[in-house]
């Protein structure tokens, strides 16, 4: 964007935009630091619930196919215990998942891509108000 910089008729006009657009900077890199933080840790956590999503769907199988065949008695009723806990195990994971899929992660670097060009921005104003500063 281009700034009609002549508008600031004083060194301190310049120095109080220098000083909000600085803190601007900061806070937007700080943002983008933690967003960028936030993805790393999602993205490893994706993994980790998919790897352990893929478990318990193996426990739920397991078990699922044993129980039918098994005579009544405490042992069959501790497998449906196990697994009623691995299909409760599941749809927690399921959740997890969704948390940390595909939408999210791109949702983030959507959010990182606005505060990249807010950066940019912020980078090109402070160099105008310099100039300016300097000129004055």
């Amino acid at each position: 964007m281009n700034y009609n910089s002549t508008l600031l008729t004083t060194v301190a006009d310049c120095d109080t935009l220098l000083t909000m657009a600085n803190k601007e900077k900061a806070v937007l890199e700080f943002r983008k630091t933690s967003l960028t933080m936030q993805l790393e840790n999602r993205t490893g956590s994706a993994f980790e619930v998919q790897a352990e999503l893929a478990s318990v769907n193996a426990q739920i199988a397991f078990y699922s196919s044993n129980i039918p065949g098994m005579p009544e008695g405490a042992e069959k009723e501790k497998f449906k215990a196990s697994l009623a806990k691995y299909e409760y195990r599941k749809v927690l994971l399921t959740q997890r998942n969704a948390n940390y899929g595909a939408i999210s992660q791109l949702d983030s670097e959507h959010d990182i891509g606005k505060i990249e060009k807010q950066l940019e921005e912020n980078a090109t104003f402070i160099a105008v108000i310099t100039v300016r500063k300097n000129e004055l």
